[in-house]
């Protein structure tokens, strides 16, 4: 009995004065820092491993400062964009619509979409680089110190040594030189290790572009015999095409939507309910949200503790977040069919299906249902695009109260799954 009574509720506790308080969340503070000690010295060992820098051998043979603005960076990831697959692919995609509206009198979304393939690259990457242009590493101009065993790039307090057995090629632009290094058996750009374009960009950038691939593969075989029976091989490609960016951004339809084949509805709800990227105006769970998912179900396939994205670990809050956010949004789907089906139960469960998970992501596709929907119906359609234009997470944050500071843990359990 005695044991069973070392771990209490905070509320149940009872300080003589602030200062005992004041002790015990120091004491816990401390064990904080102890249990973390090991896992920091353990990656600082593995860092040392990696790569070993060097000293400055004599005096710099040659000394340069510079500034790197917008221009610089955008020229930087222009390049890399565009000598990349999925820049390349994407501008190719974009060229061939432009060119089919022209060479084919095809309808003008053709024109419109194309357009927009083809200019989304260059001025997204236009956009990050004025963004990046404003971050405190590059408010200042960098040093360069060339000595007879490397160079050394330092700002204020910061240098970093890179020896010439490191260096893998230089590439002159326009307008910058692009030095490559070797840092652990990979190729590293001397950018004071500071990527241009962060883990968040990349992971959107490249899930994004592996929906839209794989969401036009799967059209492309199961639409052959539905609404692209009629279709020559580069109007099946550019429907695939449009239907799979249409799923989760714009709501737009070419075709009818009710000669669609079970497996590319199917396709289509997934695709919806991934939805679009964070902090756009689309809906769904997200992009980033999916692929923490996904890279969370590789680690446990791998048996690793933590989740490893571009040389960066995923904190365990955007872990506990994403799993929060796809749980509740197909408890919200689940439950909202289920009412539509109580309302109007002369319907089929898919179709209902796929009304309200448009209606969740925003998107505004329909198999053309909603105008033979109850009010009853329609009101629970109303209400899921208000809480998927708000998001299903914050929509219901806004009822739960701030968080409370516990200065206590319980111990760990393995739960059986």
């Amino acid at each position: 009995m005695e044991n069973q009574q070392d771990f209490v509720s905070e509320e149940n506790v009872t300080y003589e004065n602030e200062s005992d308080k004041t002790v015990k969340t120091d004491s816990n503070q401390e064990k904080y820092d102890e249990t973390n000690s090991d896992e920091i010295k353990k990656n600082q060992d593995e860092l040392s491993e990696e790569y070993t820098y060097e000293s400055p051998k004599g005096d710099p043979l040659y000394e340069i400062d510079v500034q790197i603005k917008a221009s610089d960076l955008y020229d930087y990831s222009l390049r890399h964009s565009y000598t990349s697959l999925g820049g390349l692919l994407s501008t190719i995609v974009g060229v061939l619509m432009i060119y089919v509206y022209f060479a084919k009198n095809a309808s003008f979304a053709y024109l419109f979409f194309g357009i927009i393939v083809v200019l989304y690259i260059p001025v997204n990457l236009m956009l990050v680089s004025k963004q990046q242009a404003m971050q405190e590493t590059f408010q200042k101009p960098l040093h360069y110190a060339f000595y007879e065993n490397g160079m050394e790039v330092s700002q204020d307090d910061l240098k970093e040594m890179i020896g010439w057995d490191y260096i893998v090629k230089a590439v002159a632009t326009s307008k910058s030189i692009i030095v490559y290094y070797r840092l652990a058996g990979k190729h590293e750009r001397l950018f004071f290790r500071s990527h241009l374009l962060n883990v968040n960009s990349r992971l959107v950038f490249f899930t994004h572009l592996g929906l839209l691939l794989l969401g036009m593969g799967i059209f492309i075989v199961s639409e052959r015999h539905h609404s692209q029976i009629d279709m020559s091989a580069v109007d099946r490609i550019f429907e695939s095409f449009f239907l799979s960016t249409t799923a989760r951004t714009a709501g737009f339809n070419t075709v009818d939507l009710g000669l669609l084949g079970p497996h590319t509805i199917m396709i289509m709800l997934i695709l919806m309910w991934i939805g679009c990227a964070p902090l756009s105006t689309g809906g769904g769970i997200k992009t980033s949200t999916f692929a923490v998912a996904m890279f969370n179900m590789f680690s446990v396939f791998r048996k690793t503790d933590r989740i490893e994205i571009y040389n960066r670990r995923v904190e365990q809050e955007s872990v506990n977040k994403a799993f929060a956010i796809i749980m509740l949004s197909i408890l919200l789907i689940f439950v909202s069919t289920m009412l539509t089906k109580s309302f109007d139960p002369q319907f089929g469960i898919m179709q209902l299906l796929f009304e309200n998970c448009s209606a969740i992501s925003t998107v505004g596709l329909t198999l053309d249902l909603t105008p033979h929907l109850s009010v009853a119906s329609k009101t629970v359609l109303i209400i899921n695009m208000f809480i998927g234009r708000i998001g299903v997470l914050s929509f219901v944050m806004c009822f739960v109260g701030p968080k409370r500071f516990k200065s206590y843990s319980f111990p760990h359990e393995s739960i059986t799954l």
